[in-house]
């Protein structure tokens, strides 16, 4: 099992950096070719991609979760029933998603302040994105078996592969002179192949899945929406508290303070988002688990899994505090740096990033709490989160301004994720309280306390990164350093041999070797041992890059 976790993370993280570089170096070149205007529609429409995917209420999550479980206990009749249910109740969405498209199309020019002579052109982004959307809930069931079967590589591999085809299709569509709606009918037939693509191989991964219409029924629709429906608040709950706080800020300061506050939450997205990648593949190995009753493995999932994601988490969060100032010096000018009318954005980052490592390093225990369907409690404890964080910065905003704001979010992360979290799972799981301190926070607590002080001592004794050259090495540096502390300080000797010397001893052994894939069967077996990620919440899209499919299966 830890193969393939390890597999499933390697390629997550690989969709993840194609995403990131796509974003990166295409952005300047459709900005401008289409220009502000054009551009701002684009925006607008590919926006609305989000905002669709909540018509669902949590169906695809429940999708995801009865899937992996069926398969776990090799139960085909049940699983072809909620694979046939989910099909055609997904596809009942897609046709409400293509019925909001027409109506949004005809009320743009009321709705949105449009120049008349991009009217046409909006209405008919708005009915091609509103198409495309409406496909892909329809192939979801497909992509949700990647999931199941814990073939997260093979899913990235076709949406790495549909999201470079894609951006071709832009570059090329752009200087081709097609325009807007040229470029939206491409990245819609772009995004529509890697549909049909994902759905040959799910079906090659899975031949045991015989999608029928007639197998679907009103007992499976009830049962799957269930639990969605709880999945559906959980996720409106983590959006209500990380918008909540711009709006507070929006209603009771210039809107010019929603600009430091912003830089700082958008770094801090994407690195929880690169570390989500992680937690991510553990929904369906904890669903597999449950499945089979293999309790002490998801006792085991957790400790180990948790630990691990504290090194990462306590690990990026020094080094980007050490280095926070100069890394916002150099992307942004010194002006948000030094502060003035309102603090340091190097300020707000340190304050914020003690929530983002908490948070973060609770990934793990989301994913069992989904597995095993805990889903209540679970959605009980992020609605008093999002209660509490919504209140605390109400009563902080006026006497403490954005310093304020920042407090509100790093209390309730530490009375919730840092303490009611890991309550309810050691209980839930049947671990000792003394137990989960000393295998989880205790090393990487040890290790981060190294690494404030030697990188404090690093950064106070060489020259201030003047450059992004300079930046970067510092921060290899860092990385370096904190390998090697959670290498020989963080893991234990057994733990070292397993995940280090052994496999570093096989590849010696086997140069140039490689190994015969598994099947899927044997992916899914139960001797392997076997993540709804609350980690697919992606960038706003900012490009024509399409959906993110790195998480194939629906979750939050």
């Amino acid at each position: 099992m830890l193969r393939i976790i390890v597999r499933n993370i390697v390629s997550n993280w690989c969709g993840f950096i194609v995403q990131a570089a796509v974003v990166f170096f295409l952005t300047p070149f459709v900005l401008r070719s289409l220009g502000d205007t054009r551009y701002g529609i684009w925006a607008l429409v590919t926006g609305l991609t989000g905002y669709y995917g909540l018509l669902d209420l949590g169906f695809r999550s429940g999708i995801t979760q009865y899937l992996t479980r069926h398969l776990a206990t090799r139960d085909f009749i049940q699983l072809n029933c909620v694979a046939g249910t989910a099909v055609a109740a997904l596809s009942v969405c897609g046709v409400l998603i293509m019925f909001i498209a027409g109506v949004l199309s005809w009320l743009a020019p009321i709705l949105f302040i449009i120049p008349p002579d991009s009217l046409a052109e909006t209405r008919w982004c708005i009915v091609i994105i509103g198409a495309s959307s409406a496909i892909s809930f329809a192939f979801f069931t497909y992509s949700a078996v990647f999931a199941a079967t814990q073939r997260y590589d093979a899913a990235n591999a076709i949406g790495i592969g549909v999201r470079l085809l894609s951006a071709a299709a832009t570059v090329g569509s752009l200087r081709a002179g097609y325009g807007l709606v040229g470029l939206c009918a491409l990245n819609a037939g772009c995004e529509i192949l890697g549909y049909v693509l994902r759905s040959f191989a799910a079906c090659r991964i899975l031949p045991e899945l015989k999608i029928s219409l007639r197998a679907a029924s009103m007992q499976y629709l009830w049962t799957i929406a269930g639990f969605g429906l709880w999945t559906a608040v959980v996720a409106g709950a983590i959006q209500f508290k990380s918008y909540a706080s711009s709006l507070i800020i929006g209603l009771f300061l210039p809107i010019a303070a929603l600009a430091p506050f912003s830089l700082v939450g958008g770094i801090l997205g994407y690195l929880d988002l690169a570390l989500g990648q992680m937690a991510t593949v553990f929904f369906p190995a904890a669903t597999h688990l449950d499945a089979l009753g293999q309790r002490e493995g998801l006792r085991t999932m957790y400790l180990k899994g948790s630990k691990m994601l504290f090194f990462f988490a306590v690990s990026a969060g020094v080094i980007g505090a050490i280095w926070a100032a100069d890394f916002f010096r150099l992307w942004v000018g010194p002006r948000l740096v030094e502060g003035g009318e309102y603090p340091s954005v190097a300020v707000l980052f340190w304050l914020l990033i003690g929530a983002s490592c908490i948070t973060t390093g609770q990934r793990i225990g989301y994913q069992i709490l989904l597995a095993t369907r805990s889903i209540r409690i679970f959605s009980l404890l992020v609605s008093l989160e999002a209660t509490a964080t919504v209140a605390l910065c109400l009563c902080l905003i006026r006497p403490y301004g954005l310093v304020g704001v920042c407090i509100a979010a790093l209390v309730p992360a530490i009375v919730f994720q840092g303490i009611a979290h890991p309550w309810v799972l050691c209980r839930l799981l049947g671990i000792p309280s003394s137990s989960y301190f000393r295998e989880v926070l205790l090393r990487p607590s040890v290790v981060g306390v190294l690494q404030a002080g030697i990188f404090a001592a690093i950064h106070d004794a060489a020259p201030m990164a003047s450059n992004w050259i300079s930046l970067v090495g510092y921060g290899l540096l860092a990385g370096t350093i904190s390998l090697l502390l959670i290498i020989f300080i963080g893991l234990h000797g057994d733990e070292r041999r397993r995940l280090i010397y052994a496999p570093l001893t096989r590849a010696a052994r086997q140069p140039g070797i490689a190994k015969t894939p598994r099947s899927s069967e044997a992916a899914c077996a139960p001797e392997n041992g076997a993540v709804l990620g609350c980690g697919n919440a992606y960038p706003p899209k900012s490009i024509p890059s399409g959906r993110c499919e790195n998480a194939p299966d629906g979750s939050i």
